[in-house]
């Protein structure tokens, strides 16, 4: 695994690094909440709770760089970058509560009608964060954070595998109890089959699995990789979506009902069979199709069925 802790890339094992992030620990500094937010239950001063969102960095077209006029894939690049994006990243809210960690989060910048701030890793580790489970669609305010865990080597889509997916579920599932959700970037070719594969080898989920992507490279000056990933990273830290879905174009697709079926389009995917479970509109909560969505047995226990995907 590679993780970007802020100043360098590091290679590291899921155990050493689930150590440092699990000793993680915000600091006290007073970081205002502004008054324009639309956050009714905080008042001006006042701060939003934090959800952990784990972001699985398979590849694809969203991580690219331009390198003379053709898109290609560079290891460490994405989470360097992503980084220096104010719209991805509040650097000072990042200094201001974590400026000692050793593996410093993302951390979305606080977006009007959401009360939670959303911190995120690009990388694969456990994380311990309690969750109080609202109830199925619906919207829960807090910070998101962020983690991006770097695969190697980057794959293109095309050459996703049955060792793969197995990948993916493994490291989801052993980082399970320590995240509020979780978002996988990937190359959109076989961005419905991997969603599918997950969404029957990821059993009884209480949290978000949410598989994205892009047409164009995130930092592109035109992109639809930036909306991509915020909007996953709300829906994984904000909302409540038990199933792994497919985000994409402002559309989030139950996994196993997706198919791309444009190759240049930016609404590249459909669900031909159903209704998407959501859109995302001005209003954060979008549009939820509550009866839609699957609902949480209270006495089942979350399993990762490795059988799926057999030679």
């Amino acid at each position: 695994l590679h993780v970007h802790t802020g100043t360098r890339t590091e290679q590291t094992t899921a155990q050493s690094l689930a150590k440092a992030v699990s000793e993680l620990r915000r600091s006290d500094v007073a970081f205002p909440v502004a008054e324009t937010l639309g956050i009714p239950q905080l008042r001006a001063g006042q701060e939003m709770p934090e959800a952990k969102v784990l972001v699985l960095y398979t590849g694809g077209t969203i991580g690219m760089k331009s390198v003379d006029g053709v898109y290609v894939p560079v290891a460490h690049y994405l989470p360097e970058a992503v980084r220096e994006l104010p719209p991805l990243n509040d650097k000072a809210y990042v200094e201001a509560h974590y400026a000692g960690a050793a593996i410093k989060p993302l951390c979305l910048p606080p977006v009007r009608h959401m009360h939670k701030r959303v911190l995120y890793w690009v990388c694969a580790l456990p994380i311990k964060y309690p969750r109080l489970m609202e109830g199925v669609g619906k919207l829960v305010f807090r910070a998101v954070v962020i983690l991006i865990v770097e695969y190697h080597p980057l794959l293109d889509s095309s050459d996703m595998t049955f060792d793969d997916w197995i990948r993916i579920a493994r490291d989801i599932s052993a980082s399970y109890d320590m995240f509020d959700g979780f978002v996988v970037l990937h190359g959109t070719d076989t961005m419905a089959y991997t969603s599918s594969v997950l969404s029957f080898m990821l059993e009884n989920l209480r949290k978000p699995v949410v598989v994205t992507g892009a047409q164009i490279p995130i930092c592109e000056v035109r992109s639809d990789g930036r909306d991509n990933f915020i909007g996953s990273l709300i829906i994984a830290g904000e909302l409540i979506i038990p199933e792994v879905t497919l985000y994409f174009d402002n559309k989030l697709l139950r996994g196993n009902r997706a198919i791309k079926y444009d190759n240049f389009g930016l609404n590249a995917f459909i669900s031909p069979n159903m209704q998407p479970l959501a859109h995302m509109e001005i209003d954060i909560k979008g549009d939820i199709q509550k009866n839609s969505l699957q609902l949480i047995n209270p006495f089942s226990q979350f399993n990762f069925f490795r059988n799926v995907c057999v030679k």
